[in-house]
């Protein structure tokens, strides 16, 4: 995990060349799970806020993301939020929630989760969520999985079944 507990920006954070997969322009790709209502709707909330086009996101699920993205394992990024600097260096988990609102201009808001002692317990809480999360949004939704998140053009599968729902963990 890249992390800076003095609240400094990782030094993977310049000016450096694109890497394949990520646009040059922005700052960070996130790779989410277009498919988790509430997942989507984080990524619809912070692309709203993003009027400085900081960040791509990428539905793991979207068609061909393996071979727009062969140096992404979907499996992987299923487990755990992935998100890529422009230089190619990786966050995962809750730094890419951190950083990802810090580029928005609202760091303040997850400063907490970057706390040496706090830390610990958000990232269980983190991974919790994460292995979890079809069902929490099934318990505050009502949805388990999206027909359709809008976060941008990016187009959700529909996994309705509950053997969909564990071959993905």
């Amino acid at each position: 995990f890249v992390t800076d507990l003095t609240g400094h920006w990782p030094t993977s954070c310049g000016g450096y060349p694109n890497v394949d997969g990520v646009l040059s322009v922005t700052e960070l790709t996130i790779f989410y799970d277009g498919g988790c209502p509430l997942c989507a709707a984080e990524i619809n909330h912070i692309q709203r806020l993003d009027s400085d086009k900081k960040m791509v996101f990428e539905d793991i699920y979207a068609p061909h993301f393996s071979d727009r993205f062969p140096h992404i394992d979907q499996q992987q990024a299923d487990l755990i939020l992935h998100g890529q600097w422009k230089d190619g260096g990786m966050i995962y988990g809750l730094d890419v929630t951190y950083y990802s609102w810090t580029l928005v201009g609202k760091g303040r808001w997850v400063s907490i989760l970057r706390w040496p002692v706090f830390k610990q317990v958000a990232n269980i809480g983190y991974r919790f969520f994460a292995r979890y999360r079809h069902r929490i949004s099934a318990l505050v939704t009502g949805k388990p999985r999206c027909e359709r998140c809008d976060a941008g053009s990016t187009v959700c599968l529909l996994y309705t079944s509950d053997a969909a729902d564990d071959s993905l963990r």
